[in-house]
């Protein structure tokens, strides 16, 4: 909005600063339905498929999976309310969150690119609609923006004061960690009797 702000008084039309924020607060409001339902949807695919257990199969009358959105909605809150208490600064918070989920965005891509290389030589004959040519160097630079974007979701911007850097890597690196233990935890306790699309 402060973009918005300075463009517009320039031009003496500081009025229509109110008219333009609703407009972003709607369009918000569309981003948060699609940010909300969208990761809890995906996971309830892959939970029917076994991957989680029946407690996070259920779904509510307009089938949407209730149980993953509280889990949802506790486990963003409990993050967010930890950034806050941990740097003592909303700017600061904001940027771990916005690093935590750059890193592990790109962590997700890079997963995605060697599924990518190891699929086309696992499955060569699967008929598929499109096929990646020069698929070794599209993956090595592919890799090479996922590594270098990782990395720089490390470096704070020059203008957020933060006291004490090494302290918010550890805690970005300790969540990364964790984040990636989830599913390997998971799949060592699964029981075959989680999949729901087999009965």
């Amino acid at each position: 909005m402060e973009a918005f702000t300075l463009y517009l008084n320039k031009y003496n039309l500081h009025f229509l600063v109110p008219i333009l924020g609703l407009f972003v607060a709607i369009g918000q409001t569309g981003g948060f339905s699609t940010w909300l339902a969208g990761p809890v949807k995906g996971l309830l695919e892959t939970a029917q498929e076994g991957e989680l257990p029946p407690f996070f199969q259920k779904v509510n009358k307009n089938g949407m999976p209730k149980n993953l959105m509280i889990l949802q909605a506790c486990l963003i809150s409990v993050t967010s309310s930890t950034f806050l208490l941990v740097s003592k600064n909303v700017n600061s918070s904001f940027w771990i969150s916005v690093a935590l989920s750059m890193m592990v965005y790109t962590s997700m891509y890079f997963l995605m690119i060697l599924s990518c290389l190891r699929l086309r030589y696992t499955q060569p004959d699967v008929q598929r609609t499109f096929r990646v040519p020069c698929i070794w160097v599209v993956s090595i630079l592919s890799m090479l923006t996922m590594v270098f974007a990782f990395s720089f979701a490390l470096v704070p911007p020059v203008q957020l004061p933060v006291a004490n850097y090494p302290k918010f890597v550890t805690i970005l690196i300790v969540f990364i960690v964790f984040i990636f233990s989830i599913p390997l935890l998971i799949n060592h306790f699964k029981k075959p009797s989680w999949n729901v699309l087999k009965k």
